[in-house]
């Protein structure tokens, strides 16, 4: 890949740049992390120790909205290894209950309409 080429998307939705603290012991040593984009479907993690792909992990979400910490389970679904992209993993969301996805929602259109 050369500096400037055009990457495709080929995620399902758009995922808005935002770093956002996680922490699950899954990661490794340093259990602590944060987001490089999240959506209400998921997100990407930057982490030292990846968990295997298909891997499911418990993980606690804080968002800087004021509420509480959001105790989430998820399921790995890829590993950093595109060019460009910091070492980590992808993790779909998994039973997700109404009040967390309504937080999730209502966090992440306030992310893209503050870019629009």
């Amino acid at each position: 890949m050369q500096v400037g080429e055009i990457i495709l998307e080929r995620r399902k939705t758009y995922r808005p740049p935002v770093r956002v603290p996680v922490v699950s012991p899954e990661f490794g040593v340093d259990s602590s992390t944060v987001t490089v984009n999240l959506t209400t479907g998921g997100m990407y993690v930057e982490t030292r120790e990846s968990p295997d792909v298909k891997a499911s992990l418990a993980f606690t979400l804080c968002l800087p909205d004021g509420g509480d910490p959001l105790e989430l389970s998820g399921r790995v679904v890829r590993d950093g290894c595109e060019p460009l992209e910091p070492t980590g993993v992808g993790i779909e969301f998994m039973a997700v209950d109404r009040s967390a996805h309504d937080r999730l929602t209502r966090f992440v259109d306030g992310l893209q309409q503050a870019i629009c």
